[in-house]
């Protein structure tokens, strides 16, 4: 049976959640973790303080703090085999998208043989054990039903779905987010608009996972100013956090479509923050799909205080709700495309990358040669 609305991770939240770590270990039997997160996450003593949790609970633990953003394949295939041999019977990932996702990688190689990489187009066994931690607002990763792992060797940022090796169980402490900085608060909160407002618009979206994207895009409207404003505002930390993980849920519900194809493509080649890439191509997304999904841009519109006369056509609603959202990520602080200063020889072959990358299949409108070209010439202001 293909169920259609489901959320199967066990969460944990609040402010002080993350106390929880060594009582949640030793209740799931764990003997050994294996913690995975970056530099940044051990310098800002993130890591020491749930090693010291983990310690208080008797449970032993291994770090890898080798976590790099657009996570390669190599560090997780190397994380697997440091894991292994090291008799880990869970991971616990602390940090951002990329620590997350990194960690899901090495949980799938705890169970099954070979390499990252060849999960990317081969089923895999049921892979327990995972304990995430976010301390970002922005992927969902920790609700979510797949990992973007750069394939280095052939520039590419690839999809692994894996919908039966998720996250057992996530933390969800909003305390971890006060760290980061208004341009990383922005650029993570400009991905979970994208999150909802593409899973909204999918051809997999449902009457149920509206309702929750359409809450998810009013929070992020509502809260994202507030918290790149003031940094240490707990409550709206909270909303964001949340906004984000239930952006990961539509995400398994729904999927995102075209506009993370761009963004995953872009982000593979010119190495810019996912957020950024998610930004900049939505707004063409929207007036592309202006025929198809109406209603759903209107509504949307209306969520940004927008409102339209009865006469308006719907090329004219998806101009406006696109403006209206450039708009609102200019002011949170995001700079013009232009400013990236991107320029290409291989359009085409990147081209050709949007309309292969699995995402776009979920458009609501059949993303071919041409579509995406236009796409790819509108957002790089080509």
């Amino acid at each position: 049976m293909d169920y259609t609305f489901y959320q199967g991770v066990k969460v944990i939240p609040g402010i002080g959640s993350v106390n929880k770590i060594g009582e949640l270990c030793r209740d799931t039997g764990c003997k050994k973790a294996f913690i995975v997160c970056d530099q940044g996450i051990k310098q800002s003593g993130i890591a020491d303080r749930i090693e010291k949790l983990l310690e208080k609970s008797a449970i032993e633990y291994y770090e890898y703090a080798k976590v790099v953003s657009d996570p390669p394949a190599s560090v997780i295939d190397e994380g697997a085999q440091i894991c292994r041999e090291n008799n880990c019977d869970c991971v616990i990932a602390v940090g951002g998208g990329s620590a997350l996702d990194s960690a899901k990688g090495i949980n799938i190689l705890r169970f099954n043989p070979g390499r990252i990489l060849d999960y990317a187009a081969k089923p895999m066994q049921v892979c327990r054990g995972l304990i995430t931690i976010p301390t970002t607002s922005g992927t969902g990763s920790e609700l979510s039903n797949g990992a973007i792992i750069s394939d280095t060797e052939h520039n590419l940022k690839l999809p692994i779905l894996c919908a039966n090796c998720m996250s057992e169980y996530t933390i969800l402490d909003p305390e971890l987010t006060r760290g980061m900085p208004a341009s990383l608060t922005m650029m993570t909160g400009l991905d979970v608009f994208s999150h909802a407002f593409e899973a909204y618009t999918a051809i997999t979206a449902n009457m149920m996972t509206d309702l929750v994207c359409e809450k998810i895009m009013e929070t992020v409207i509502e809260y994202l100013p507030q918290v790149i404003k003031d940094g240490n505002n707990l409550a709206a930390r909270e909303k964001m956090q949340a906004a984000s993980s239930m952006g990961g849920w539509m995400l398994y519900n729904c999927c995102a479509h075209v506009g993370h194809s761009i963004a995953h493509v872009l982000g593979a080649h010119f190495h810019l923050a996912h957020g950024a890439c998610c930004s900049y191509g939505l707004s063409n997304v929207i007036v592309e799909m202006a025929d198809t999904q109406c209603e759903k841009i209107k509504k949307t519109g209306r969520l940004f205080g927008l409102t339209f006369d009865d006469d308006i056509s719907s090329i004219e609603i998806a101009s406006m709700v696109a403006n209206k959202y450039k708009e609102f990520a200019s002011e949170l602080g995001l700079k013009p495309v232009e400013d990236c200063q991107l320029q290409t020889d291989t359009l085409d072959e990147l081209v050709n990358e949007v309309v292969n990358e699995p995402f776009a299949g979920l458009a609501p409108f059949k993303v071919t040669h041409d579509v995406a070209e236009r796409l790819l010439r509108s957002t790089l202001k080509l």
